[in-house]
Formats: structure tokens, sequence, C-alpha cells
């Protein structure tokens, strides 16, 4: 099975929910309702008939008693098409609920695989890297030819599974309902790709160098802050013109790709939040924490403290 395949049938339900409604003929769902669909055969008959009359009567002979005898079957199977759609429809109404398939807690295996088999991936780009060292480009590639050529080849082939992982990542965010918290769009480009995100991506390297800029508190430990603030720089994995297998080789080196949870999406991108804005000595213990939650969220590795000066009751939730 696909990448795309596989994760789906982690969410329990889902593909048995998918297979229903297909083989109940639900075309789309509108509103929370099911579009069950069938095509009336009265109409044609009595049209069919009509002809039949006409011609008839053209050629001067008798109309049969029994010429209406198709327009009595279209009826009585169009009564009985009614009487089974209103069935269908019954049960087709019970599987268009998604609820069941599309809550965090369905759709966190899927995403956990989903996770796996992109970090299988990325470490299989790191392994192809150390033959590219300095290879950037395809005409590179030719030129040093021998293993170069296999390991870009691979790399292209690692980076086309890369795309349907996020692909299917999206796909599944989408379908998420959690009291209308939001996991795709920006939050999710910002946040469910790079679990080192506010270190290397420009949003978030963007959002730093802006509230570093405003942050003047002269206090020492605000200061500090405000320098970590200031000392971003993003990936190079996001400057413009590379080819595609570069790029995903300077993705697997220089960033942290996840497939978070939505719990860990939720926590990682409300911590970056307030730990990227104007820092000042009131807030300053609440900054340091909620930085070093989200490090903890995401699960990268970081050097990050409480200073003895910051240290009192956390006070804001993040």
């Amino acid at each position: 099975m696909s990448i795309h395949t596989t994760a789906f049938s982690k969410i329990d339900g889902h593909d048995n929910r998918a297979r229903i409604l297909a083989g109940l003929g639900v075309k789309r769902i509108y509103a929370g309702i099911p579009v069950v669909q069938h095509a009336f055969t009265r109409p044609s008959a009595v049209a069919s008939v009509e002809v039949e009359i006409e011609t008839l009567l053209i050629a001067g002979k008798p109309i049969p008693d029994n010429i209406a005898a198709p327009i009595v079957a279209a009826e009585k199977h169009d009564a009985e098409q009614v009487a089974r759609v209103a069935a269908i429809d019954a049960v087709a109404r019970r599987y268009a609920d998604d609820s069941q398939v599309t809550s965090p807690e369905a759709v966190t295996p899927a995403l956990e695989y989903l996770n796996s088999e992109l970090q299988r991936v990325i470490q299989a780009v790191k392994e192809q890297a150390e033959t590219l060292d300095g290879v950037t480009t395809a005409t590179q590639v030719i030129r040093a030819g021998g293993p170069a050529l296999d390991a870009w080849r691979i790399v292209g082939e690692l980076a086309a599974e890369y795309a349907e992982i996020r692909d299917t990542q999206r796909e599944i965010s989408k379908t998420i309902r959690n009291d209308g918290e939001a996991f795709t769009n920006e939050p999710f480009n910002r946040t469910a790709i790079y679990a080192d995100a506010v270190d290397v991506l420009p949003y978030w390297i963007d959002r730093r160098n802006q509230y570093a800029a405003i942050s003047s508190d002269a206090n020492p430990t605000v200061q500090d802050y405000r320098a970590w603030l200031a000392a971003g720089r993003p990936s190079e994995a996001f400057e413009t013109g590379l080819e595609d297998e570069h790029r995903m080789i300077l993705i697997a080196t220089t960033t942290s790709p996840w497939v978070p949870t939505p719990a860990q999406f939720q926590a990682a991108d409300a911590a970056a939040l307030y730990a990227t804005s104007r820092v000042t000595v009131n807030n300053i213990t609440e900054m340091e924490q909620a930085r070093i939650k989200y490090y903890e969220a995401t699960g990268v590795q970081h050097e990050h403290t409480v200073s003895e000066r910051a240290k009192r009751p956390f006070s804001r939730a993040v």
C-alpha cells in the first residue's frame, strides 16, 4: 500500500465508512447530509410510448390496449427506487457523521505513522548527502558521475516520498474537528512541518527579529532573551532557486522535520507564539518558560533554562 493509503487505514473506522458510503452511492456530503441520487425512468418511458402512438396513428394502425405497459413498469420501478433510496439514505445519514474519524484521538495513529515514515526518509536522505557533499545541482552530479549519480537519483525518489507524506499530513489535518482549533493554513505551515521551526523557519525568524527590535528593557535577563530573539537565522533550505534534490538534502541536514499529533501541535504553536513576542521585565519568566515548553513539546534538544532572577510561578497559560 502507498503511504497515503496506509496512513488513512490507521484511522479506526475510516476505510469501512468510505466503503459503505461508496457502496451506498453517496456522491458527496453537503452540510452533513449525504447526497444519494437516482434517475427516474418514467419520463423516458412516457416519451417512448408517445412516439410509438404517433407512429401508429400516422401509419393508420390501431393502438394496442397494452401500449402503456412500459409506463406502468417504469412507475413500478421508480416506486421501488424511491423506497430503496429512502432506506439507503437512512443508513447513509448514520455514516455521514464523521466525528468518529476526525477527532484528534482518531487521527493521532495516522499522524504518528506519517512521522515514523518521515524520519525514515530523512535518515535515508542524510545517508545519501554524505556522497553528495558539495554537489548542489544536476549539472555538478553529471560531472561527478559514479556514486553521485546514484545518490542524486535516490534523493529524488526520497523527495517524492517526502512530498507524499506532507500531502497526506495536510489532507488528514484538514479533517480534524476539535472545537474550532485551527490545524491548517498558517498555523499548520508555521508549526506542523518543522520541530525546530522557531529556529529555522522564516516566519518565526521574522517574528523574532520584529520583537527583538522593540524589546528595549535594560534589564540584563531581558537583554539576554532579546539577544536570543535577534540571533535567529532561517535555514538555507528556504532559499529560492534550489533544485528539488538539493533542497531535500538541506531540509534533512539543517532542519528537524516532524509530523506532530494534534496535542503536540497545539502545545508547540501556543508556546512558540508566546516565546517569540515582546519581552519585558514583567513577562520574562513566562517567556523563558514558554521557550522551554516549546522545545519540550517538539522534542528538539536545547540548552535553555529559566534564569535565577526569573524563577517564580508560571502565571500564564501557553
